[in-house]
């Protein structure tokens, strides 16, 4: 009698899946990394910076001081005079300028002395009289305000330039000139406002 003998199946080989344990190197890494972080970080905000060599060393120049521009004047030093179509050069008080009334063809003229302080390697200034609103209204195409200062030369737009080397003590001469052609009643009764006229000392810019 045969028997037919049915292959014994293997034993079944089961393993068991693996724990979780990359993930938790993983962690562990990660924590440790961020724990050097966060000690560097430490350690940076408790000292401010990280220590490094360095050195400085002072010039031995000295001090320097800054220039100095100034235009300086005395108004009781000034000289007023009149000269007319008719008669001679009249010198007038400065302290009654007010009450002098001119007519066309009279030339009112003010000699003033003036200090000019320059003071720097480099600087150059103009020196010029703003007449703004001295002559104004019915009178204004009829005067004319021009300025000269003795020893500049030349000046342009009655400016002149000044250097070091050209300022201290100054002269200059304001000429206020009444039209001689004006005609009619051309201006008549109309103030002009000496308190206007004002000298300007600026540096050069260009």
């Amino acid at each position: 009698m045969s028997v037919d003998l049915a292959p014994t199946p293997a034993p079944s080989r089961r393993r068991d899946r693996p724990e979780a344990r990359p993930q938790t190197r993983r962690r562990t890494k990660g924590t440790a990394i961020a724990a050097i972080a966060a000690g560097t970080a430490l350690l940076l905000g408790g000292t401010g910076t990280l220590a490094v060599w360095s050195t400085q060393t002072a010039l031995t120049a000295g001090p320097i001081e800054s220039g100095n521009l100034d235009l300086l004047l005395d108004t009781t030093e000034g000289v007023w005079t009149l000269q007319g179509l008719v008669g001679g050069l009249l010198t007038l008080d400065p302290a009654t300028i007010s009450a002098v009334r001119i007519v066309p063809g009279d030339v009112l003229t003010l000699t003033q002395p003036l200090e000019v302080v320059l003071e720097g390697d480099t600087l150059a200034a103009d020196l010029s009289l703003s007449s703004t609103d001295v002559v104004g209204g019915a009178l204004a195409p009829y005067v004319d305000v021009d300025l000269a200062v003795t020893g500049l030369g030349s000046a342009v737009d009655d400016t002149y330039r000044i250097t070091p080397d050209t300022d201290g003590e100054l002269t200059a001469q304001v000429t206020i000139t009444f039209d001689p052609a004006t005609t009619g009643q051309l201006g008549a009764n109309t103030t002009l406002d000496l308190s206007n006229l004002v000298f300007s000392l600026t540096q050069v810019a260009d």
